[in-house]
C-alpha cells in the first residue's frame, strides 16, 4: 500500500517547466520586452585616480595636487625604495589607482627609455602629458566635468597606440 502511495504522489508532481524561447540580442539593441537606459557618460580609468587625488574635495583636482599625489603613490609603490618601479611594482600601483593591471596607461606607454624601469622622472613626465589630456580647458585643474567622457553607445571607440581615442566608427552588424 505505501508503495502504490509514493507512486501516486510521484504522478502527481508537475513535470519540468516548459523552456523559454531563446532571447536575441544584437549589439546596440535592447532585448525585446526590455527597457533599456544607455550609457552615454563614462570615466577611463585614469579619472578614477585624477579624482581620488581631489586633496582638499572641491571637485577639482590641481595640477599641484596631482603632482603631489603622483609622488605619494609613487613612494609607496616603491617596495625596493630606489626610485624605479619594476612592471610588476607599476601593475600594483594600477590595480590600487587606476582599478585594473591592465589600464591604461600601461607601463610600455609610461618606460620612455625601454630598460624596463620606470624612474619617477618618466612617471611624472607620462602623467603630466596625461593631466593635460584630461584638462580640457587648460586652467590647470581637472574637474569631475571634465573626467566624463559622452559615449553614443551605436559607436565604438578607436584607440592609438598610447591608448587614447582618436576617433568613432560605426559598429557594424555581424553577419
Amino acid at each position: 500500500m505505501s508503495l502504490f502511495l509514493i507512486l501516486s504522489l510521484a504522478a502527481a508532481q508537475p513535470g519540468p517547466p516548459a523552456a523559454l524561447p531563446p532571447i536575441a540580442i544584437r549589439p546596440g539593441q535592447a532585448p525585446a520586452g526590455s527597457s533599456p537606459m544607455p550609457i552615454t557618460e563614462m570615466a577611463e580609468p585614469l579619472a578614477l585616480a585624477v579624482a581620488a587625488f581631489d586633496a582638499d574635495h572641491d571637485g577639482r583636482t590641481t595640477r599641484a595636487e596631482y603632482d603631489a599625489a603622483l609622488a605619494r603613490t609613487f613612494a609607496a609603490a616603491d617596495a625596493s625604495g630606489d626610485g624605479l618601479l619594476g612592471y610588476i611594482e607599476y601593475a600594483g600601483w594600477a590595480q590600487t589607482w587606476l582599478g585594473s593591471q591592465s589600464a591604461l596607461p600601461g607601463p610600455y606607454a609610461v618606460d620612455a627609455d625601454g630598460d624596463d624601469r620606470l624612474s619617477r622622472e618618466e612617471f611624472a613626465a607620462e602623467f603630466g602629458r596625461q593631466f593635460a589630456r584630461l584638462d580640457k580647458d587648460a586652467d590647470g585643474a581637472v574637474s569631475h566635468a571634465e573626467l566624463l567622457t559622452t559615449r553614443n553607445p551605436q559607436l565604438r571607440p578607436v584607440f592609438d597606440r598610447q591608448g587614447r581615442p582618436i576617433r568613432n566608427r560605426q559598429r557594424r552588424e555581424a553577419r
